[in-house]
């Protein structure tokens, strides 16, 4: 059986933030995932964040609303990336959660 933390830890270099993206179609379990692997992970003693990419959803009536093709519309248009991005920038200059 395969070792996702193990796998995980072994590539966190000490000092350093390492983020482990999961995707996945809905209802796949992502979250049940990364609560397990983060459960493993702070056990094998490392600071976790989990961080759901559904916090950064756009309201509604903003969704899927632009002309372009599905795939385009759904990444411009389902998420405020910018937070997200600027959340990530943070962990990765200050080095921590």
């Amino acid at each position: 059986m395969l070792d996702i933390g193990a796998l995980v830890s072994a590539r966190k270099r000490a000092g350093e933030p390492l983020v482990v993206g999961i995707n996945g179609i809905d209802a796949s379990g992502k979250t049940t995932f990364a609560d397990a692997l983060a459960d493993q992970l702070q056990l094998a003693g490392h600071h976790v964040q989990v961080i759901h990419l559904d916090d950064f959803h756009l309201p509604r009536e903003l969704r899927r609303t632009c002309a372009d093709a599905p795939p385009v519309c759904y990444f411009r248009q389902t998420f405020d990336w910018q937070p997200l991005l600027a959340l990530l920038r943070t962990i990765r200059e200050s080095g921590s959660l």
